[in-house]
């Protein structure tokens, strides 16, 4: 059973929150710089009598349709980047419950992980820890089941002897 639920579209709703979050911070970033660039070219540039709300005006009417552009791009980018995380938190949350099993004594199948996620070597070696746990476990069984196909009774030889 998964420890970890689902938070609508996002599977690590903490980390996958981080990068939108940092992905918006940098695009307003980014538009701010590009806003006042273009202001102070404007402002520079034009005539020394021009007031600043109309150089204003002056640019809403040449780049509005760029402002619109770029601020109907944001939802496709975020989502875009929804999609790119998942295929890093995604895998993450299955290392996780695996890791969470193995430490309950559960055992544990073999992580496969999609086309196109990352961390596959990860996987692989995560993978191949949980076999030789899982190898390791067998043999203690099989001592007992071999012990106990003597019906209990003293072995000739000793696996290991121990002198004092």
């Amino acid at each position: 059973m998964s420890r970890f639920k689902r938070n609508g579209h996002l599977v690590r709703s903490r980390v996958q929150k981080d990068v939108l979050l940092r992905f918006v911070l940098h695009w307003l970033a980014l538009t701010a710089t590009y806003f006042g660039i273009v202001f102070c070219i404007h402002f520079f540039m034009s005539d020394p009598t021009e007031t600043v709300p109309s150089i204003l005006h002056q640019m809403w009417q040449r780049y509005s349709l760029l402002v619109l552009v770029m601020f109907s791009l944001v939802p496709y980018f975020l989502y875009d980047l929804i999609k790119l995380t998942h295929r890093f938190a995604g895998p993450m949350v299955r290392f996780e419950n695996a890791l969470h099993r193995a430490a309950q004594g559960e055992s544990v199948k073999p992580i496969k992980l999609r086309k196109g996620d990352y961390w596959h070597e990860f996987a692989d070696d995560l993978n191949a820890v949980f076999a030789r746990l899982s190898r390791d476990e067998e043999r203690p069984r099989a001592a007992a089941s071999e012990w106990a196909k003597t019906d209990g009774k003293e072995i000739d030889e000793p696996a290991h002897v121990v002198t004092i």
